[in-house]
């Protein structure tokens, strides 16, 4: 439940407070209408009696009364029907919610929810307050009775005495001589309390005094003399606190209302709030305030503790008389006598009613002990005797008096009690306040309690009927019993406000609706609920409508045509309605509508400056282009800061384009669009084209696209869009009514999506043309075509750069260049790419200076390097002419860029997969055979290239010979040490023809290359200890692919690194580093180099196992000789970075152990078979080597040789890239 101004043992107390009847005379009631208050409106701030009281129970054991609220009810006046009943509980309701703008909010912050809700309900409590103050008395009952009377005459009525005996008479007469009276008495002989009411402004006190006196001498301490109106409202000021406004607001009935205005009629003054209280002083207010507490400790509560004590004396002599009857009975006849039974929910017995009433008294009392006990026991005898209405209300009350003894109370609050009361007032009457009380009462002994959900269960139970304002007040509570669970069930929450708020719109109380609507949609905004969002905006919407609160009714109706899950005839029903609120809108406050949509995509949004398509958008590699271009090009080595915004250029054309997207599945029409812009330049006439009509269609995005050209230097803020939106001419398939309204509004952007556009003074302007690239290459293709740039501006264009990213592989030669130049700068290019990834290639000042109207021709030369898709891009950095600031004086250059872009797809090209050989005995040298892959598109050798300059290379092979190979042979150079400081683009690229080479190596040679252990240069060149290191170098293979639809040009690369496909060749180590001493040096004796594919392709799906030769070439590094065995029968053969139980593993098929004998500084080649079975990358290099020296002993222990680096194979299943 939301949370109250009162404790949930407060508010029970001014439920269950005495009730106090009260007769006025006329005098006295013109007293008190001198303030605009009846004498029961002026007690009532003061009934709440906070001084303790002192009072005694049934044991005569003294207890305290605290917080005691006295009920008043004028007895001239009688109870409101139904109908006023149900309109004061309207206006009380009503009126707190007019004053509901200062609420507390209570921020929740539970998973992903974050909200902020109203911490109280007052509308609740207002109308928890009517209710319980307004129930007539019930029959089954007699808390609700009246205990005593208030006697009221004025000390100015002539003869005040008689008045008060006339008045004494007619309170008789009430109570004991009008049976269909509507009012009750809980005690025949009713205290009589006699106020001598005294206008201190107007009357004598003396008389007063002695009126007073004799009412003493007759009534002992049952009289009171009041005395107020201490002013006169001439008088003081109407600063006095005003305790009457929270009470009176709502809850008099309009036969009161009309009353009060006809004997009053000065008061009624047009456009003056009525003041209340305006003749009292503070003093005033202590003595109405004393007033109730003397009456409450020397007359109520006395008067209500004497009958108690005479009733509990009466129960307790009939329940002996009843124990001896019942004795004696059995005593005669065996058995009781049965008593009759009384038909159900009517009234009792007298003994019963005596039980009721004492309990009743007890409770008024605060003796909730005693009280339970009793109506405990009234419970149990009105069960028996079938008056379930009547044991429904004991059970309802002894419920409550064990809930007012806690702390103390040893048992929990009894919800049993209460739940058997809900279904008994529920099922045997049809008077609903009953069960709407127990309900009330019991929710604040739950919720104090914390048990949330049993309230929860205990309200739902009565929000099934017609009452619209009932219900929807208990399902708002309901609501708040769940938000305030030990784990709040936010959804239920939404799910319970949503409902409250529909009866409360069918209840007329669009405020109240419209705060639960407004709660609940914090909780659907983010849970994706689309249909249950659109529910809450249209509702809002409406509601809005109807309080002509049109801001907030646009504002809901946009979410519903922003974006929208409903179905097309009902997107238009929303967009026509939207259509009808924003024109009244228009027509009321004379401003034009601010749409939402279309919706404007702001990322989209471009400026350009060449005729592209619309939205064409460079992205920022094009900026980092041109930040490091004018970084390193600007003269002076200046750097040039970028301006935020756009630069356009004077009196050149600019298209601005906005993207538009409808969102809903209805076509839009927008007419006299118009582009809202500032343009800060003196005598600028621009003006930007109007677009006159074009259609959205639904569930699109369309491009605006405004051209224009600015005339004057200057700045330009483009900030928004104006244009008609309307339905009309849209979708004519459509059964539903289309709106004619075309309404004129604006679509402003935000501050960080406003585009701004720097006008600059006239440039040179270039324009690239005659550039014919292909769309589809080869990989590793060159191609090239003619370039043509031309200024078209009216000033020289100076200092033309090319720069483009080292990815895009570009360059631009002259028209005569040979492509053995192009080849060999792409080769250099790509050997900058290897070492210095994301470089820029920069041909400075290719052109140094292009007039006005004048062109140049060029050649573009690309090569695909990027698999799948070719990004070539490039810019032409110029500057402008000499310019002159106002004052004559030279300024720096202004700088451009001409963009280009190209996207070519690139098909397989030619891949070579090379073996690499090393020997550094002497003179460092490798010998390499380049395979060209399987998967490589098949071309023919040309030539290849080397950008070394520490290697000579030698052609072994030719493809005549060998088909799609070639070998050669790279020696150090004896020139590297005096080159080594030479730039490399400034050293001769080494070219090799592959049309010719050592014809020593005929077809078969290729196998014998394997075997090569470059013996010569061990023989004929000593160790040098400057020998050059092994570094690597790349070599380019120019290669040309020719059929029938092209005629292809292109060079691949093939890096050639000491970690290449095979394992290093041996270093011979002297014979005296051989002995059992050195134990590293008998684990080295001998190594090992493996020939294999380093890539194996197989359809496993087809041909399960992989068989894959392996060729190991075992040299003696020694000049001895030495027994080696390998041995991979029992090695552990795993996946690269596998564990040795993984599956993922290959085997050793054929033979796997060989037993061999090496010469001296000999080698022997075998081959084993590796065994595959799935795809993976492997480690070749896991078998067992063991050797030993056999010139001595051949029965000399292996020794196991230290494993060399790992060669990994990779195994491809061609099955996996369907």
């Amino acid at each position: 439940m939301s949370l109250n101004s009162q404790t949930s043992s407060n508010f029970i107390k001014s439920v269950f407070g005495p009730k106090v009847a009260v007769l006025c005379s006329q005098d006295a009631e013109l007293v008190s209408k001198r303030n605009n208050l009846s004498f029961v409106q002026l007690l009532r701030p003061f009934c709440n009696v906070t001084n303790e009281i002192q009072v005694r129970d049934v044991h005569s054991q003294p207890s305290q009364i605290t917080e005691l609220c006295i009920s008043l009810q004028d007895l001239k006046n009688g109870l409101p029907n139904e109908t006023q009943m149900n309109q004061m509980i309207f206006n009380s309701v009503q009126s707190c919610i007019d004053d509901s703008s200062s609420l507390q909010t209570w921020n929740i912050k539970h998973e992903n929810y974050d909200i902020n809700i109203n911490s109280s309900c007052p509308w609740y409590e207002a109308y928890r307050e009517a209710v319980t103050s307004l129930a007539p008395q019930r029959d089954n009952e007699f808390i609700n009775y009246f205990v005593a009377c208030f006697l009221v005459v004025s000390s100015s009525h002539p003869n005040p005495l008689e008045e008060f005996s006339r008045l004494s008479g007619q309170q008789n007469q009430i109570q004991h001589s009008t049976p269909d009276s509507t009012w009750k008495w809980m005690i025949p002989n009713t205290l009589k309390y006699f106020v001598l009411l005294h206008d201190n402004s107007q009357a004598d006190i003396s008389r007063a005094q002695g009126v007073m006196k004799d009412l003493q001498s007759m009534h002992n301490n049952a009289c009171f003399l009041l005395q107020i109106n201490s002013k006169s409202t001439d008088d003081g000021t109407q600063d006095m606190p005003d305790p009457w406004t929270k009470y009176l607001s709502g809850k008099e009935t309009p036969s009161q209302n009309s009353q009060t205005a006809e004997k009053n009629p000065s008061n009624e003054v047009q456009g003056q709030k009525k003041v209340y209280g305006c003749c009292l002083t503070i003093s005033d207010h202590e003595n109405l305030r004393t007033f109730m507490y003397e009456c409450a400790s020397k007359g109520i509560i006395p008067h209500m503790e004497k009958n108690i004590r005479s009733l509990n004396e009466q129960i307790a002599q009939r329940k002996a008389l009843h124990r001896t009857i019942v004795r004696a009975t059995k005593s005669f006849f065996g058995k009781a006598p049965t008593a009759p039974s009384s038909s159900p929910g009517s009234r009792t017995a007298e003994p019963l009613e005596q039980i009721r009433k004492v309990a009743d008294l007890c409770f008024l009392c605060q003796l909730y002990e005693n009280a339970y006990q009793f109506y405990y026991t009234a419970k149990k005898d009105l069960s028996s005797e079938g008056a379930w209405i009547s044991a429904a209300s004991s059970s309802e009350m002894a419920a409550l008096s064990k809930f007012m003894q806690q702390p103390r109370a040893q048992r929990s609050y009894p919800t049993q009690y209460v739940d058997s009361a809900i279904d008994t007032y529920l099922n045997r009457t049809s008077d609903d306040y009953v069960a709407l009380r127990c309900v009330m009462l019991s929710l604040e002994c739950l919720s104090q309690q914390k048990l949330y959900p049993d309230a929860a269960t205990q309200l739902l139970r009565l929000t099934n009927d017609e009452n619209d304002l009932k219900c929807a007040l208990l399902l708002e509570q309901v609501a708040h019993c769940y938000l305030r669970a030990k784990r709040p069930m936010l959804r239920k929450f939404a799910f319970y406000l949503v409902l409250a708020g529909h009866r409360f719109g069918k209840a007329s109380q669009r405020h109240c609706a419209l705060h639960c609507y407004s709660s609940a949609l914090q909780v659907y905004s983010n849970a994706g609920w689309r249909l249950a969002l659109d529910h809450i905006y249209f509702t809002l919407g409406r509601h809005f409508l109807s309080l002509n609160n049109f801001t907030e009714a646009i504002t809901s109706f946009e979410q519903l045509v922003v974006k929208s899950s409903q179905s097309s005839i009902q997107q238009l029903l929303f967009l026509n309605e939207y259509l009808e609120i924003a024109n009244r809108y228009k027509e009321t406050f004379k401003e034009n509508i601010s749409y939402r949509i279309p919706s404007i995509q702001y990322k989209r949004n471009t400026v350009r400056f060449e005729m592209t398509e619309p939205g064409y958008k460079f992205d920022s590699e094009f900026e980092n282009l041109e930040d490091i271009a004018r970084n390193r090009l600007y003269p002076n080595g200046l750097i040039i800061f970028k301006k935020k915004g756009f630069e356009a250029v004077e009196n050149e054309t600019v298209w601005v384009d906005i993207c538009v997207v409808n969102n809903l599945d209805v076509t839009l029409s927008l007419k006299d669009v118009n582009l809202k812009f500032e343009y800060c330049a003196t005598d600028s006439k621009m003006v930007i084209p109007a677009i006159s009509n074009i259609l959205v269609k639904a569930l699109s995005k369309q491009y605006l696209t405004f051209q224009f050209q600015p005339d004057m230097p200057g700045s330009i803020r483009i900030f928004g869009l104006s244009y008609k939106l309307s339905t009309r001419n849209t979708d004519a398939s459509f059964n539903a009514p289309q709106s004619s309204l075309e309404l004129e509004g604006v679509q402003l952007f935000s501050d960080e999506h406003t585009m701004e556009l720097t006008v600059v003074p006239a440039m040179p302007k270039l324009l690239v043309s005659n550039l014919f690239l292909p769309s589809t290459m080869m990989f590793n293709e060159i191609a090239s075509s003619p370039l043509t740039i031309a200024n078209v501006g009216p000033k020289t264009a100076r200092n033309l750069s090319f720069v483009s990213p080292s990815q895009a592989c570009c360059v631009v030669a002259d028209p005569q260049t040979e492509i053995k130049s192009i080849n060999e700068q792409f080769l250099r290019l790509f050997a900058d790419k290897q070492v210095k990834p994301g470089t820029v290639v920069m041909q400075k000042s290719l052109i140094s200076s292009l007039a006005a109207g004048e062109e140049v021709h060029l050649r573009l030369w690309v090569q695909s390097s990027q698999l799948k898709q070719h990004k070539i891009e490039f810019v032409i950095y110029y500057e402008d002419g000499e310019t002159f600031d106002e004052k004559g004086k030279r300024t720096d250059p202004r700088t451009r860029f001409l963009r280009y872009r190209h996207e070519a797809h690139v098909l397989e090209g030619v891949h070579f997969d090379p073996k690499v050989s090393w020997n550094s005995g002497g003179k460092s040298s490798a010998l390499v055979i380049a395979h060209v892959s399987k998967d490589s598109s098949p071309s023919k050798l040309e030539s290849f290239c080397c950008d070394s300059k520490e290697w000579l290379l030698q052609h072994l092979l030719t493809p005549p010979y060998v088909p799609q190979n070639f070998a050669f042979q790279a020696r150090s150079s004896p020139d590297s040490r005096r080159i080594k400081n030479v730039r490399e683009e400034n050293y001769n690229i080494q070219w090799v023809n592959l049309q010719s080479g050592d014809k020593n190596f005929q077809p078969g040679g290729l196998d014998k290359l394997l075997n090569i252990t470059f013996a010569q240069d061990h023989a004929s060149s000593a160790p040098e200890d400057s020998a050059s290191e092994t570094k690597p170098f790349m070599i380019a293979v120019q290669w040309a692919k020719v059929d029938e639809q092209s005629n292809r040009v292109g060079q691949s690369y093939v890096p050639i690194t000491e970690l290449g496909s095979s394992s290093i060749l041996p270093e011979i180590l002297p014979m005296q580093d051989l002995s059992s001493n050195n134990l590293e040096a008998l684990h080295r004796i001998v190594k090992w180099s493996i020939y294999c594919k380093s890539e194996v392709h197989h359809h496993f799906d087809i041909e399960c196992p992989c068989i894959v030769p392996v060729d190991i070439i075992i040299f003696n590094q020694h000049n001895c000789t030495l027994r080696v065995t390998v041995d991979a029968m029992n090695s552990q053969n795993v996946a690269a970075g596998g564990d040795l139980l993984s599956s993922h593993s290959f085997t050793w098929v054929g033979k796997a152990f060989y037993d061999l004998e090496l010469p001296p500084c000999g080698q022997h080649s075998i081959q084993m078979h590796a065994y595959f079975t799935q795809s993976g990358t492997f480690n070749i290099n896991s078998f067992d080597v063991w050797a030993t020296p056999v010139a001595s002993n051949k029965q000399a222990q292996l020794i196991p040789q230290t494993r060399q680096p790992a060669f990994l194979l990779s195994v491809f299943n061609d099955a996996d890239i369907f």
